[in-house]
């Protein structure tokens, strides 16, 4: 009951009528780049990695007719109304045409891990329906994140993860792990139920925020008329019920939509070992000869690459096979240059008594190979790290760098897995914003006007701390990017120091 009082926040509405959503309402280009995102995304798993190359193309989408479709639906429908309406078939149009590709794609990769979903939200007392939602959410890509923060197969926020009992810190991040995820999605879509006696309330609630649904209901005066709530429900969030209505009629009419799911291997079948040190992928990569990004999605709760083991026992997934090899080679992997993944200070070969005279970086393993990428103007350490999926103490150990200090033209040494090595050196071919769509983030094209100055209560004060920079401040805030944050207080990369005070706008 304290949780149902916690996610409430303002007032308890109970609802039990279905509402249907006007032909007038269609999906608009902000929804349309935040779905696309989320289905690029994909293209960073493994699996879909090691589907032969093919070009993504758009198929020719057959209209069928309004009466046809509304059939199917009532057909499918059983615990939650499935209504049809122009912003659903937008959402159809949009996966069959625009992305169909991706979404065979996708269908592949969710076959097994459906079933998964299912028998938990069965045990749940959840519809079975709503397992096609995680589809929508994050396009089954345990990765990936929104431009507020919400984050895993469900999207959770910090807040509600938490509160559903969810390990959350610097190194651990069960909103990425598929089964605990689920489990808390069920409990809180159970929970949304109960308080609006409504199932499509409670997944519009899912998406918006109790507090967000509760406002627009207030503001529409009605909670009968979707089209009135739907103007004071914040996008794309909003649109992610016709969204799931479109996923569902996909699903079970692929074969009609021409849609053949693309043989994804995925889940691959895996044996668990038990770490009781501390433990870096890149270790088990390297001495077993495993694909990292492998390893990542197999163990995407370990933020950071790094298993925590020093205070408590963890699992590790490995795939199939390699267990034995795990127990034989033990010790070996946890010696593995755990200098070069744990240790903050490079290792120099010092010669003719000058320091650095001979630093001569070595690859982490020889599975990998260097490439080298050239620093633009607005990059650094951090953006270069995420996008090469290594870490900021790994750049600067290869690149002999101090501090955070990068120059535009400065060409960066990197060590890459071999077998993605063509994939990372794109990267210096891309713009900024291609870089980070392929992280899952979305770069809004900056206003070439002058920012109009914070107004006061517009803002909250951030006072810079030793080693701050505006990429890791903007990390602190979601949905903030470090250009904002220059934007907002009329200054510079280099401007900033140590106990400036800075405006950051309230979200």
């Amino acid at each position: 009951m304290k949780r149902l009082n916690i996610i409430l926040g303002f007032i308890i509405f109970i609802y039990g009528t279905a509402f249907s959503q006007a032909d007038s309402v269609h999906m608009n280009s902000s929804s349309e780049d935040y779905f696309k995102t989320q289905m690029d995304s994909m293209d960073n798993m493994w699996a879909i990695q090691q589907l032969e190359a093919q070009i993504k193309q758009k198929a020719e989408f057959k209209n069928e007719e309004a009466g046809r479709v509304k059939a199917t639906l009532e057909f499918l429908e059983k615990d939650i109304p499935l209504t049809y309406s122009s912003l659903m078939w937008d959402f159809v149009r949009f996966y069959v045409s625009q992305q169909h590709s991706q979404t065979e794609r996708l269908l592949g990769l969710s076959e097994k891990l459906l079933s998964e979903i299912d028998s938990i939200f069965i045990s749940k007392g959840i519809p079975a329906e709503l397992k096609y939602l995680a589809l929508v959410q994050s396009a089954m890509n345990p990765h990936f994140v929104s431009e507020k923060g919400a984050s895993g197969p469900w999207q959770f926020m910090y807040s509600t993860g938490s509160l559903y009992e969810l390990e959350i810190d610097s190194y651990i991040d069960q909103r990425r792990d598929y089964i605990k995820s689920t489990i808390a999605a069920a409990e809180m879509l159970k929970d949304l139920n109960k308080i609006y006696n409504n199932w499509q309330l409670a997944v519009i609630a899912y998406n918006c925020g109790p507090s967000n649904l509760n406002r627009a209901i207030r503001r529409a005066k009605t909670h009968k008329n979707i089209n009135e709530i739907y103007k004071h429900l914040p996008t794309p969030e909003r649109d992610f019920y016709a969204a799931f209505v479109a996923m569902v009629f996909i699903t079970e009419n692929a074969e009609h939509l021409e849609l053949r799911p693309a043989p994804v291997k995925w889940p691959v079948q895996t044996d668990t070992v038990i770490i009781d040190q501390k433990l870096h992928l890149g270790q088990v990569a390297a001495v077993l000869g495993l694909n990292i990004r492998l390893l990542h999605d197999l163990n995407p709760v370990y933020r950071r690459s790094v298993i925590p083991a020093s205070y408590q026992k963890f699992t590790l997934k490995l795939p199939r096979g390699k267990k034995s090899a795990f127990k034989e080679m033990k010790d070996s992997i946890y010696n593995h240059r755990d200098t070069f993944f744990f240790q903050l200070k490079p290792e120099p070969e010092l010669n003719s008594g000058k320091k650095y005279a001979s630093y001569k970086p070595r690859s982490p393993s020889e599975n990998h190979t260097s490439i080298y990428y050239t620093i633009k103007s607005g990059d650094n350490l951090g953006y270069i790290s995420e996008w090469f999926d290594v870490s900021i103490r790994d750049l600067r150990y290869w690149n002999n760098i101090r501090g955070n200090m990068i120059r535009s033209g400065q060409r960066l040494l990197i060590y890459v897995p071999k077998d993605n090595a063509d994939y990372y050196r794109q990267y210096d071919t891309l713009s900024f914003a291609e870089k980070e769509k392929r992280e899952g983030k979305k770069v809004e094209t900056p206003d070439k006007k002058p920012a109009k100055p914070l107004k006061e209560g517009e803002y909250t004060i951030y006072v810079v701390k030793s080693g701050d920079s505006a990429w890791s401040i903007a990390k602190k805030y979601p949905g903030i990017s470090d250009q904002d944050i220059l934007r907002w207080n009329n200054i510079r990369a280099s401007d900033l120091r140590r106990g400036q005070k800075l405006k950051i706008k309230k979200q």
